[in-house]
C-alpha cells in the first residue's frame, strides 16, 4: 500500500484540479495533430524521468532510482505513423500522459515502481524487443490500456474470457500427379489459374455467418511455386494464418478449408494438401488482474459503469507477448468511433473519456501501489 491516505473522494477532488491541464495535451494531439510518438518523447525526456528507448518503443519509470522495486505497468500502444493517428489510438495516449503528470507528484510516496510502457504499434516483434529490453523486470501486473468505440463513453469494459483469439498458420500446396502418363497430361493443367480459383475460394470462407464478437479471419501471406524434374511449372504454394476465438469456430474453419480444396482438386484434376505450421493458443486476461482493474472501476465510477465485454480482438494480436510473461490485463475505455469535426460536444466527449480512464488506473495505483 502506498503512503497516500486518499479517499477515492480525495482523488476525485485532486483530478478535478488536474484535469484543465489535460486540455492542453488534447489541442495539441487531438486539434493541432501533432505526431502523438514525438510529443510523447518530448514530454518524457521534459520530466527528467530516465527512460529506455528502442524501436520497439520505450519505458520510464515514475520516480528515480525505483528499479528494484516491485513494479505496476501501464502499456499503452502507440504508433509512429502518421496516417495511424485516429483519434481512438491517440486517447490512450492522453490518458496515460494524465496519470503519468499527476502521479509524479506523489511518486517518492509509492512503496512499488510504476512504470509506462509505450509499444510501437508499427512493429510486429515490438512485444518481444521490449521483454528483452527489460521492459518487464519486475513487473507483477501489466494493465493495457484501449480505447473502445463499442462501448460508452463514460464507462469501461473488461473481458472476462478470450482478449486476443488463437492463431493457426498453415501452408496449402495445390500440384500436377507426378505419375501423369505424359508431358501433355501435366501441362494441359495451368496450375497457376487453379490457385488463383483456390484464392478466391479460400478468401470467401472467412467469418460470413459469425458471432462478430467471436471473430474467425482467414488470412493468405504469400505464393510461390515449383517446376517438376521436367522442367513444367507443376506446384503452387500458398501461405496464409487463422484467427479463432474458440475451438469449435477452429474446427469449422478447418472443415471448410478442406472442402474448397476438395472442389478445386475435382474440378480441375488437381491434388491439393494443407498442413499446419504453427499454433498460438488465444490469450484470456489474468483473473487477478480482472478483480483489480473491476473494484477499482467499481469505487470510481459505480457499478453500472464496468460492463462485461466479450470482445475478442485481432487488433491486439501483437501484444500477446507480455500475457505470456507476466499477469495481464485489457482495459477498454469507452470511446466515440466519429472522428470528423471539432464540435464541442465532441471535446466534451473526450474529456470525458480521458477522465474516465484517469481516475480508474490512478485510483488502481494508488491502492496497490
Amino acid at each position: 500500500m502506498s503512503q497516500l491516505s486518499f479517499t477515492k473522494e480525495k482523488l476525485k477532488d485532486l483530478l478535478i484540479e488536474h484535469y484543465p491541464r489535460l486540455k492542453n495535451v488534447r489541442e495539441k494531439l487531438v486539434d493541432n495533430k501533432l505526431n502523438p510518438f514525438s510529443y510523447l518523447i518530448e514530454t518524457i525526456r521534459a520530466s527528467g524521468n530516465n527512460y529506455h528507448h528502442n524501436e520497439a518503443g520505450f519505458f520510464v519509470d515514475l520516480g528515480k532510482n525505483q528499479t528494484e522495486k516491485e513494479t505496476i505497468a501501464l502499456l499503452v500502444p502507440v504508433s509512429q505513423e502518421a496516417k495511424q493517428q485516429k483519434i481512438n489510438n491517440i486517447i490512450p495516449l492522453i490518458i496515460s500522459l494524465g496519470i503519468f503528470e499527476f502521479l509524479q507528484i506523489f511518486a517518492n510516496k509509492f512503496t512499488k515502481n510504476i512504470r509506462f510502457i509505450f509499444h510501437n504499434t508499427d512493429l510486429m516483434a515490438s512485444g518481444k524487443l521490449l521483454i528483452e529490453n527489460n521492459a518487464l523486470q519486475n513487473v507483477t501486473q501489466l494493465y493495457i490500456l484501449n480505447s473502445n468505440g463499442m462501448i460508452p463513453a463514460n464507462s469501461i469494459a473488461i473481458t472476462r474470457k478470450i482478449v486476443i483469439p488463437a492463431s493457426e498458420k498453415f501452408q496449402i500446396k495445390i500440384y500436377n500427379d507426378e505419375a501423369a502418363e505424359s508431358v501433355e497430361q501435366n501441362a494441359s493443367t495451368d496450375i497457376i489459374l487453379v490457385a488463383a480459383h483456390a484464392i478466391v475460394a479460400l478468401s470467401q470462407i472467412s467469418g460470413r455467418k459469425l458471432d462478430p464478437l467471436r471473430p474467425a479471419k482467414l488470412f493468405l501471406t504469400s505464393i510461390h511455386s515449383s517446376d517438376n524434374e521436367r522442367g513444367i511449372l507443376s506446384a503452387v504454394t500458398i501461405d496464409g494464418f487463422m484467427l479463432i476465438s474458440d475451438d469449435a469456430i477452429k474446427a469449422s474453419k478447418r472443415e471448410a478449408i478442406k472442402k474448397s480444396l476438395q472442389a478445386i482438386s475435382g474440378a480441375f484434376s488437381v491434388q491439393t494438401e494443407c498442413k499446419k505450421i504453427m499454433e498460438i493458443p488465444a490469450v484470456a486476461n489474468h483473473p487477478c488482474c480482472i478483480e483489480i482493474l473491476e473494484k477499482a472501476g467499481e469505487e470510481m465510477l459505480g457499478k453500472n459503469r464496468v460492463l462485461p465485454f466479450d470482445y475478442i480482438s485481432a487488433d491486439l494480436l501483437h501484444l500477446a507477448e507480455y500475457f505470456n510473461t507476466v499477469h495481464s490485463a485489457v482495459l477498454h475505455v469507452g470511446c466515440v468511433t466519429s472522428t470528423e469535426g471539432a464540435s464541442s460536444s465532441k471535446t466534451t466527449q473526450i474529456d470525458t473519456i480521458v477522465q474516465t480512464g484517469i481516475s480508474v488506473m490512478s485510483w488502481l495505483i494508488i491502492k496497490k501501489s
